[in-house]
Order: structure tokens, then C-alpha cells, then sequence
């Protein structure tokens, strides 16, 4: 009778542990034209978007998940990442007087097209590339956009998470931020 009992406490932890590691396991996307790996709950949808802005015609190099009735449980409603290439004589890393501009430029704007308001703006880097740590919050104040910008070299990597405001700390939007890395 105590070797069942074991037995099945045994076969139960072991279910227990083994639903878990399968939630956990995320997406690892890799980009080696744009030189970047990052993580997503699930594999993200790749699209390329062209758009107009004031230096011409910009491809934005989209990796989107969004989060559905038909996904998995998640905490957020979208990520995404998005890399963009500019010309290196207009916009790049190595000219640090536009940086600030640049940035400031990017965030007002990706604010400005969402009627949002800036709640928290910081400096961060990535092996010694500028970067800005944001986040917006918009739908009157529903929704939170937590937003990473780096320019390395002559691109732009944003990364972002959307998710309801009052779920803005939860683990998925550092896990998704902190896996990015350059390859």
C-alpha cells in the first residue's frame, strides 16, 4: 500500500512539473539579416511594412505576436519587435549629437500616433549602443505600451509589449525585453 502511494505522488508531482516546463517554453526568433535573437510565447508572424517619413521611404522589418482568444493564457496583448535600416549618413549610432534628437523624435512620435501620454522615459544601453526605455500609456489610460529603443549603428530595434494597466508588472513583458540580444 505505501509503494502506491508513493507511486502516485510521485506520477503526480511529475505531472505537476511537467505541465509547467511546457508553459515556459518560448520562441527563440532569429534574425541573422537584422542580427538579433529574441524571445516570443509563441512564433511570431514576420512582416515587412513600408511607410513614408520625412527622410523618404522606411521598411519596417515587423516580428509580431498577438495574443488571441485561440492563444495560450498571456498576461499581455501583443509583442513585437521591429528593425528598422537607415541610411548610415542620415541616422546612426557613431553621430552622437543627433542621438538625443533621434530618439526624442521616435518616442513623440510613436506617442503622437497613439494619443497617449509618456509615463516613463530612461536612457539604457546594449553592449555600449544608446537605447531609450518607455512606456506610454493610452486607450484613456487602459493600456501600457512598454517600449525598448536601440539604434546600433544605423538600425533601430524597437521592442514592445502591449498589455491592460493593471497587469504592467507582470513576468512575460521582462522575460520578452530581457531575451533580446545581437548576434
Amino acid at each position: 500500500m505505501p509503494f502506491k502511494k508513493s507511486l502516485l505522488l510521485f506520477l503526480f508531482a511529475l505531472t505537476v512539473f511537467t505541465s509547467f516546463t511546457l508553459v515556459d517554453k518560448w520562441h527563440v526568433s532569429v534574425s541573422k539579416t537584422f542580427g538579433y535573437k529574441i524571445e516570443f510565447p509563441q512564433k511570431p508572424e514576420e512582416t515587412v511594412q513600408e511607410i513614408d517619413s520625412e527622410i523618404g521611404k522606411l521598411k519596417l522589418n515587423l516580428s509580431t505576436y498577438e495574443v488571441t482568444e485561440k492563444s495560450p493564457a498571456d498576461e499581455n496583448l501583443l509583442y513585437l519587435i521591429n528593425c528598422t535600416v537607415f541610411a548610415d549618413t542620415l541616422v546612426s549610432s557613431d553621430n552622437t549629437a543627433l542621438i538625443e534628437g533621434f530618439f526624442r523624435g521616435t518616442i513623440d512620435g510613436a506617442n503622437n500616433e497613439i494619443g497617449g501620454k509618456i509615463l516613463s522615459e530612461e536612457p539604457i544601453t546594449i553592449e555600449g549602443f544608446p537605447g531609450r526605455e518607455v512606456k506610454i500609456s493610452f486607450n484613456e489610460g487602459a493600456d501600457i505600451i512598454t517600449m525598448r529603443l536601440y539604434l546600433v549603428k544605423n538600425k533601430l530595434f524597437m521592442l514592445e509589449t502591449i498589455t491592460h494597466a493593471n497587469k504592467i508588472t507582470n513576468a512575460a513583458i521582462t522575460r520578452f525585453l530581457n531575451s533580446f540580444q545581437l548576434i
